[in-house]
């Protein structure tokens, strides 16, 4: 909403903090963040982030006159919840030339191969992709558009479920 990507949304800086009773994920370690059109704090063509979670346009896959937005941090997030959801990264590599070319060339690991037992609903699913995909123009425009995708699908989950579900599921705190 400020303007500002992260450009190094990973595990390590996601933090889970209690308000208000409840568990809230907090992005943390803004040491390389920055609004688009800022300079300084790197030199531009120099790789910030970790490898892992980079979105391809990290990796160069920027036309001329474009510049990095708050969709690669919405990638990046993508990595994120994927690891989360079925306990693999979307991508596996060796060596910093194999991710790099995972994230500019290839689709993320399918969910068959992560989540045999298809724990993950395939909405669920959709969205995680959708915000994996190698164009940003597929991905979600925002971080504030992808979060409000996931809570409408979490909504439409525990409608879902039932309201006896839904109440021991609330009552865990997911």
């Amino acid at each position: 909403a400020a303007g500002i990507v992260h450009r190094d949304v990973s595990p390590e800086n996601v933090m889970v903090a209690e308000e208000a009773g409840r568990p809230v994920a907090k992005i943390i370690d803004l040491g390389v963040a920055k609004r688009p059109d800022e300079e300084g704090l790197t030199t531009t063509g120099i790789f910030v982030g970790k490898l892992r979670y980079a979105s391809p346009e990290q990796l160069g896959a920027l036309r001329a006159g474009e510049s990095i937005d708050g969709r690669s941090d919405v990638y990046a997030m993508g990595c994120v919840l994927y690891a989360l959801l079925t306990g693999a990264p979307p991508y596996l590599a060796e060596t910093p030339q194999a991710w790099i070319r995972q994230h500019l060339l290839e689709r993320p690991r399918p969910f068959a191969r992560t989540d045999r037992s298809e724990r993950v609903p395939e909405p669920v699913r959709h969205a995680v992709l959708r915000a994996l995909a190698t164009k940003r123009d597929e991905r979600f425009a925002s971080a504030a558009e992808l979060a409000a995708a996931l809570r409408a699908l979490r909504d439409g989950l525990l409608r879902d479920a039932g309201p006896a579900a839904s109440a021991a599921i609330v009552e865990e705190g997911r």
